[in-house]
């Protein structure tokens, strides 16, 4: 999906057609992977000229964007990319981790394994880093995963909520991963995706929920391992 984004807002770019979608999420993808770090002010002029649209599309995406938690407005300063406290950072993957644990309870019953092929061909492309450091690609596949998720679910609040929970926080997670050790994270991924693909096929959406809690569960671990390991707060 986000390959599909970039290449068409690109297009749209050329066309002077870019959409609110995709500006949308061509900005948060952006955000995800750091090219607008924490602190960053976006400019409206700036956005409007790089996607030859109007100022008003991009005020509407970085409301959305604000809204979301991922940016915010200051007066007489801009908007600005936020950041994510580790305190904060807990609190919403402790949230996310219910909500996940809850996908069984609350998602529309699997009339099929009409998702199989989507997450074996996101499995394929988390097979494809072994030995290959792709941070782009592999950002990718982690949004591609939750997006694929939501679906599952077949539940439109769920899908909102926890996409929006999501990427508030992960972002956290992928301003360190290529410090952590790379095949490690990669293998982690791997494992998620293919748990899903197990359960999928056993059509079985509480285990769906529990592997998505399992998983961000032990990413929070060592997301927090690693901040404090490099603060040295307690």
């Amino acid at each position: 999906m986000a390959k599909q984004v970039e290449r068409e807002a690109a297009a749209s770019k050329s066309t002077g057609r870019i959409r609110y979608e995709e500006l949308h999420a061509l900005l948060r993808e952006r955000i995800c992977m750091l090219v607008y770090p924490p602190g960053m002010t976006l400019s409206e002029s700036e956005l409007a000229t790089e996607f030859n649209v109007s100022r008003t599309p991009i005020r509407r995406v970085l409301q959305s964007l604000e809204a979301q938690g991922l940016v915010e407005t200051k007066q007489s300063v801009g908007t600005i990319v936020t950041s994510v406290e580790l305190r904060a950072l807990r609190e919403v993957y402790a949230v996310r981790m219910v909500l996940a644990a809850s996908l069984g309870d609350i998602a529309a019953p699997l009339r099929s394994h009409s998702k199989l092929p989507n997450f074996k061909a996101l499995l394929a492309r988390a097979e494809a880093l072994d030995g290959h450091r792709d941070f782009k690609e592999f950002v990718r596949i982690n949004n591609d995963l939750q997006y694929e998720l939501g679906l599952v679910a077949g539940n439109d609040s769920f899908h909102r909520i926890t996409e929006q929970l999501y990427y508030q926080t992960i972002r956290v997670y992928f301003g360190i991963v290529q410090e952590l050790d790379w095949e490690a994270e990669v293998g982690w991924l791997r494992a998620e995706i293919g748990e899903f693909i197990q359960a999928l096929q056993a059509s079985d959406l509480r285990a769906v929920g529990y592997v998505r809690r399992n998983h961000i569960s032990m990413n929070l671990v060592r997301i927090t391992n690693y901040v404090l390991g490099h603060s040295g707060h307690q």
